[in-house]
């Protein structure tokens, strides 16, 4: 009997692992590069869970020498995020607006994804389905007191309506998965951007 006790704990342990495996390759994941045309270097995190949204936040050599950085919105589905000042943080009771980078929104189709009980047994099918995107110019400063906040709330504004999005830290997001906690993703990118004011 204590040896299937045994067997069970270890696959429970291993689907875990699993499963954290899985949401650390779909949330906060880093990107570097160097762009062939002129040498600038880059960095990217992206896929920063905010349910319901998420976002990715760029920085090249350029940006960095300004201490700003590009913030993405990427809504599920079609919709027209509002120009201007459309996005507003509530960061710990203090409210902050940011404006767009572009006046459209660019709506961008994702093919469909399936997986065929390679983690822990589980299959899914994901359709094909559309990512509504918008840029925001933000300072690193910005995003030092988002990663820090106890509470974090983002609001989009849509062309008729909006979306209020309730973001994470690690601590409410549980420990076994921090990838998918907002304050872990903004970050590892402030922690990968520190790397361009080094010589």
């Amino acid at each position: 009997m204590r040896s299937l006790l045994f067997v069970m704990i270890l696959l429970l342990v291993g689907c875990a692992a699993k499963t954290s495996n899985m949401v650390a390759s779909m949330y906060s994941v880093s990107e570097t590069g160097e762009s062939a045309f002129d040498g600038t270097k880059w960095i990217k995190v992206k896929s920063i869970w905010c349910d319901p949204i998420t976002f990715d936040i760029y920085q090249d050599t350029n940006l960095s020498k300004s201490k700003k950085a590009s913030l993405e919105l990427n809504i599920g589905g079609t919709h027209s995020i509002q120009s201007g000042k459309s996005l507003h943080l509530n960061i710990d009771g203090k409210f902050t607006d940011l404006s767009t980078l572009e006046k459209l929104t660019d709506i961008e189709k994702k093919p469909s994804y399936s997986s065929s009980g390679i983690h822990a047994g589980m299959s899914f099918y994901l359709p094909p389905h559309n990512v509504s995107s918008k840029r925001y110019l933000v300072d690193i400063d910005l995003l030092e007191r988002m990663e820090k906040a106890n509470n974090l709330i983002m609001r989009v504004d849509l062309a008729r309506d909006y979306i209020d999005a309730v973001c994470t830290n690690e601590k409410s997001s549980g420990s076994e998965f921090p990838a998918a906690s907002t304050s872990y993703g903004i970050r590892k990118f402030i922690e990968n951007a520190s790397q361009f004011s080094k010589p």
